[in-house]
């Protein structure tokens, strides 16, 4: 489920054991996944293309998919969970709330609503969320807010652009936001969506929004909103996991408040299922649980769970490189 560089390190692990077996990938594009494989490894390889996963039945062995059909798997699915394509990395718990969501620097410009022109009171009625407190998210609240839209911004940090500026001058451009009308939601994040029922027999927004407190996931609040546009530098952080979202609907498989999939040592979810890639936390022999980032481990984690989904039993110990780990020593981090 999902295609990309982890599906394409799968596939080259279950064919190194099991060369003569059936192999369905579902993906956007079959060839982020085939351009990482010889013709070889692509025998008995099939892609169904413009498909994502949207649901999993792992005690019936079926994944559901967006728009409707199923596929039933054999002998293992893995949850491949790259950022591939421009594909949003959705929180979303229904195919009609997703229709509502776009990538900020990917589709969201031709996937913004009519915005019509203010009342004269400056105000159109309409309400976006924009989630994440990158450069493009502040630019974009400013140029909505300047236009009558009613803009949140919401940002896991104390500031935006933290991590980028100095928090003095990250709090000034915050000032500067609200002064625009922007409302600005620091130490935020975006916990899921769903469509609003109330949509059709009101003036309502069509998605409910759902964000929580990043230091307490117990504080939870909820608007109505037109459009979510999520800046691409929160889903590279994982901050917004389809894995997440697809794992929620699956029995019997774990989700962090990180909003990554929980492995064990073997990248097993359960029975059957396995996750490799960017959205998973699995329990590492040196550094115990984390979840790793970097292209190298995409490809290392799709080839160790592929081997797994083969028969396999080996532990997953690859460390990324130019990935910070953080050791305890002494009462210190270094």
């Amino acid at each position: 489920a999902s295609g990309g560089l982890t599906a394409a390190g799968a596939v080259k692990g279950i064919r190194e054991s099991r060369p003569t077996c059936s192999i369905l990938v579902l993906c956007q594009d079959p060839s982020e996944t085939s351009s990482h494989l010889s013709k070889e490894e692509l025998q008995q390889v099939e892609f169904e293309a413009q498909k994502d996963a949207h649901s999993l039945d792992a005690d019936q062995r079926v994944v559901r998919l967006y728009g409707g059909g199923a596929v039933r798997y054999i002998s293992a699915v893995l949850l491949a969970t790259d950022t591939q394509g421009g594909v949003v990395m959705q929180h979303s718990l229904s195919p009609s709330a997703a229709k509502h969501v776009a990538q900020i620097g990917v589709d969201a410009h031709h996937r913004l609503p009519e915005i019509p022109p203010p009342n004269k009171d400056g105000d159109n009625r309409i309400h976006m969320t924009i989630v994440g407190g990158g450069v493009d998210s502040c630019v974009l609240s400013a140029q909505l807010a300047s236009q009558g839209v009613k803009v949140t911004l919401v940002c896991q940090e104390a500031t935006v652009l933290a991590g980028q500026v100095p928090k003095m001058l990250g709090q000034h451009l915050m000032w500067l936001l609200r002064g625009h009308g922007v409302e600005v939601l620091p130490f935020s994040r975006l916990q899921y969506l769903r469509p609003n029922t109330n949509a059709a027999a009101s003036d309502a927004a069509p998605v409910e929004v759902f964000l929580r407190r990043t230091y307490d996931s117990l504080d939870v609040r909820r608007h109505e909103s037109a459009m979510v546009l999520l800046d691409a530098s929160e889903a590279r952080r994982g901050a917004l996991s389809r894995a997440a979202a697809l794992g929620s609907r699956a029995s019997g498989i774990e989700v962090s408040p990180a909003g990554h999939v929980i492995a064990d040592s073997e990248l097993s979810l359960r029975s059957g299922v396995y996750a490799a890639g960017l959205g998973v936390s699995s329990f590492h022999p040196v550094f115990g649980r984390r979840a790793f980032s970097g292209a190298d481990h995409r490809w290392e984690s799709g080839l160790a769970a592929g081997r797994n989904m083969a028969g396999g039993h080996a532990v997953y110990g690859h460390v990324p490189q130019h990935d910070p780990c953080r050791i305890p020593i002494a009462g210190t981090t270094a």
